[in-house]
């Protein structure tokens, strides 16, 4: 008689409650330990509206782990000891970035400590089911100051010149300066809430979840994430030209209250159906039906015939909760660093009086100082013996990187409707600084005839840099080595002759006797700055 081999029952490792205990205390423990972070981050999300999807973060991730617990329990692999190594690792990110008010760098220790903690429980396979579900939690991190200025900015300035393209192939006449849109009767500006980066947050997060779920290709799935981008920046500019066109026709009104909020509603919709129809082409391509197109679904019931084995503790994880807890305990203990503000005379007291220049304050707005988020500015206009006349600009910040950082000139100038015709770094012989020659930015910018001439630079904590990132790298030394983060950017502007008005010598002349200009304020301004900018 043939014997007829069977398949043998399949196995599912069922998560005792033993080791759910661990887990947990493991998670307590790690919340302790990043509790400074947890709380910034709980105001990002409450009190920023660009980051409101954080809260829903977790909640998501949580739901891709679940929908992969079946391929959890199908696997048993030992709990690996990098897990430890990699908690560790998230530990230091956590301390470097409590010692730099870098929260950044804090989130990243806690998304690696996440993975740790997933490392030494279920080992390298349980890594690679849920690397997706623990990578998704990198999106509840508030960007960095000055990366959020300067995506946020750029995606006005190309909203601003594709909105303004399309309103004009309706035939209406419109010129653009920078952010602000002229239609002639009135002038309405793309405000940095208008940037489309609420579009773009939430739409990356809506491609990374699509792309996680469609079936296609790895580079059909990079290609609907990397979209996000492109997509929003047209919506964006759809909304834009919408404004526009409705305001010419039906008044300043169209731009306010409800219609302008359900045009931001309907252009994110948009989005999302722009993102769908770009998954189904990319279905189709493939061979595949759109009902198969995406792995959305529920875990599926245990086989009949499945034998249920409790998962047995790792040791791993054990050495992980335990450092954890210790830790978490020790935060109690040793006392956070702490970054005092440096003594310094506030901006109200600045001379009016620098040599032989006189000034004159100039009030901001409180919308401007609102998106400076500045703790101290200065603006005044300062007037020559001979008539000329130089603006001096400096922002302040006691603290960088934790919801505020300096604003470049780089990113401030073309927003306003300038062009930078020229930018180098330049050295000035005759104005010293801690006896080195004081470098500078000089840009100069035109807009139609006008012509400015900039000087500006980074007055970081004793020292001048005229790079937006190395200012950003010695924020982060300073903050690990001297528990400071304070800083300021000072920018120096007077005009210039048009580029018509002189030619050959007489048009060099005039711009050397420009630069002069600048360079004799700053030789009278640079002595005073130590007593408001301290070093």
């Amino acid at each position: 008689m043939n014997s007829i081999a069977l398949d043998p029952p399949p196995l599912a490792w069922r998560t005792t409650s033993r080791l759910w205990l661990w887990l947990a205390v493991a998670g307590v423990a790690a919340g302790v330990l990043y509790a400074p972070l947890l709380r910034e981050l709980w105001r990002s999300w409450t009190e920023r509206p660009e980051y409101g999807f954080g809260l829903f973060i977790p909640f998501i991730s949580g739901f891709l782990v679940w929908q992969r617990c079946r391929q959890i329990e199908a696997g048993c692999a030992p709990g690996s000891r990098l897990g430890l190594a990699a908690v560790l690792a998230g530990v230091v990110l956590r301390v470097a970035g409590d010692l730099a008010l870098a929260n950044l760098l804090m989130g990243w220790g806690l998304v690696i400590t996440v993975a740790g903690i997933v490392l030494a429980t279920f080992g390298s396979t349980g890594i690679r089911v849920l690397a997706a579900p623990v990578a998704f939690l990198l999106f509840m991190l508030p960007m960095p100051e000055f990366l959020l200025q300067s995506v946020s900015q750029s995606l006005q300035l190309v909203s601003s010149q594709i909105g303004v393209a399309l309103i004009r192939l309706t035939g209406t006449s419109v010129y653009l300066e920078g952010n602000i849109i002229d239609l002639g009767v009135m002038r309405l500006q793309v405000a940095e809430a208008c940037s489309g980066l609420r579009y773009l947050l939430s739409l990356m997060i809506l491609a990374f979840i699509a792309a996680y779920f469609f079936r296609g290709a790895f580079w059909q799935r990079a290609l609907v994430f990397a979209s996000s981008l492109p997509i929003t920046v047209l919506m964006n500019s759809v909304r834009i030209a919408l404004v526009g066109i409705t305001v010419e026709r039906y008044g300043r009104a169209a731009a306010e209250g409800l219609l302008h909020e359900m045009e931001g509603v309907v252009i994110f919709l948009g989005c999302m159906i722009l993102l769908l129809g770009e998954m189904a082409l990319l279905a189709v391509a493939s061979g595949l039906p759109w009902r198969d197109a995406f792995g959305l679904s529920l875990p599926s019931p245990r086989a009949p015939d499945a034998v249920l084995r409790e998962r047995p503790l790792p040791p791993a994880l054990v050495q992980v909760t335990l450092v954890l807890a210790v830790l978490a305990l020790a935060s109690f203990v040793v006392d956070r660093p702490r970054h005092d503000e440096p003594v310094r005379e506030s901006f109200d007291r600045f001379p009016m009086q620098l040599g032989s220049w006189r000034g004159e304050l100039r009030p901001l707005d409180r919308a401007t100082l609102e998106v400076l988020a500045a703790d101290d500015v200065l603006l005044a206009d300062f007037t020559s013996p001979a008539g000329d006349i130089a603006n001096l600009y400096i922002q302040y910040y006691a603290h960088q990187d934790r919801g505020a950082a300096t604003h470049s000139p780089r990113l401030c100038i073309p927003a306003g409707g300038w062009e930078i015709a020229d930018l180098r770094s330049r050295d000035l012989p005759d104005v010293p600084f801690r006896g080195q020659p004081l470098a500078v930015n000089r840009a100069v910018v035109i807009r139609g005839e006008e012509r400015l001439l900039v000087y500006y630079w980074f007055q970081q904590r004793g020292r001048i840099t005229t790079n937006e990132y190395v200012t950003k790298m010695m924020i982060l030394r300073d903050g690990l080595v001297r528990h400071r983060t304070d800083g300021a950017m000072v920018r120096l502007i007077t005009r210039m002759p048009p580029s018509d008005a002189l030619a050959g010598a007489s048009a060099v002349a005039a711009e050397d006797a420009t630069d002069a200009r600048l360079v004799h304020l700053a030789a009278t301004l640079v002595p005073q700055l130590s007593r408001y900018i301290p070093e």
